[in-house]
């Protein structure tokens, strides 16, 4: 699944693949990502559902929606962005609003960018992977790594506020941010990480067509190595 957005100075594009995980045992892609324009803001998401949980579609879905509203709510009130307590409330408790019981059988991982005003929010529960170029200066968001655990932070019935990352950037000139769920975030070493930035741009400026062979072929690639779905999102900005 591919999709396309070209328009004035801003460029984007999502993918995902479900993972042989998935298609061995006859389930369906858990990640769910989105790009939308509203107005002169965007926002872009990826929400992996954790495959232990029994309704995780569902919850993804459930988080894509609540990021769109959130979206809708900073345009509506730019001073939230000085408010990054209430903006995690905000996502819990809307996502939960939409699920109403039995929390831990929708669990989800989140990450998202939202762009309003000259101010890029990026936020991350879970694994995944996000980076940024922001007017030539860098930022990444990654679950740590540090140790090693079986335990996967998520969307769910306990969200602990430690998990649930957010960074709010001013933005003069130029954002460049691909996010990608677990399947290709591990997959993507941390020397490489800023460098895929430019080679996602540069592949931007080829056909629709040579685009989407060109992620076929890496993501096969990466198929030999997990077996997990495999979902990227990438959005160039230029005042």
């Amino acid at each position: 699944m591919i999709a396309f957005y070209r328009k004035e100075k801003c460029r984007a594009f999502t993918y995902s693949h479900i993972g042989e995980n998935h298609t061995l045992v006859g389930q369906d892609n858990q990640d769910n990502v989105v790009f939308e324009k509203l107005g002169d803001s965007w926002y872009m998401v990826i929400a992996d559902g954790v495959s232990s949980a029994a309704c995780s579609g569902e919850g993804a879905q459930a988080a894509v929606d609540v990021i769109r509203k959130l979206c809708e709510r900073i345009m509506n009130d730019r001073h939230l962005l000085n408010d990054i307590d209430t903006i995690k409330v905000y996502v819990v408790k809307r996502w939960k609003e939409q699920i109403e019981s039995d929390w831990d059988e929708y669990a989800t991982t989140v990450n998202f960018a939202i762009y309003v005003d000259h101010t890029l929010l990026t936020g991350q529960i879970g694994d995944g992977l996000i980076v940024a170029e922001v007017d030539g200066n860098s930022l990444v968001l990654t679950e740590s790594d540090e140790f090693y655990s079986t335990e996967t932070y998520a969307l769910g019935a306990a969200v602990k506020k430690s998990t649930f990352t957010i960074r709010v950037v001013e933005v003069r000139n130029r954002i460049r941010v691909y996010m990608a769920s677990d399947g290709i975030g591990k997959e993507i070493n941390e020397a490489s990480r800023i460098e895929l930035i430019e080679y996602l741009g540069n592949m931007m400026m080829n056909e629709d067509a040579v685009i989407e062979d060109e992620l076929d072929t890496w993501v096969i690639g990466l198929g030999k190595k997990n077996g997990d779905d495999k979902t990227i999102g990438f959005v160039s900005w230029e005042e």
